[in-house]
């Protein structure tokens, strides 16, 4: 199984509209690979429970909203993601806030 290619990311950039999918900010697309700041392939299915590199099953994240998916159920990763959205619009234009790990 090969990953994702370049192809694949600059479709799931344009459909996620350059935003991380788990909290809805900005990624930065110019920062370096594998830094804190560069965006991040997230399998909404997990490779573990049988998830491919699909487009549809791919995601990009921050890397800290990537750790915070891990590996939960996609069902899981959908409830996280409307509560972040939920409680990022409650602060719309400041930085993101520090949000606990749920368990």
């Amino acid at each position: 199984m090969s990953g994702p290619t370049k192809c694949k990311v600059d479709r799931i950039r344009a459909r996620q509209g350059g935003r991380c999918w788990l909290c809805n900010h900005p990624l930065d697309f110019e920062a370096e690979p594998n830094t804190k700041r560069a965006p991040t392939i997230e399998h909404l299915l997990p490779r573990t429970k049988g998830g491919g590199n699909e487009p549809a099953n791919l995601a990009l994240c921050h890397p800290a909203c990537n750790r915070h998916l891990a590996d939960r159920s996609p069902e899981q990763k959908r409830q996280m993601r409307a509560k972040w959205h939920a409680e990022f619009k409650r602060v719309e234009g400041q930085r993101r806030p520090k949000m606990k790990r749920d368990p």
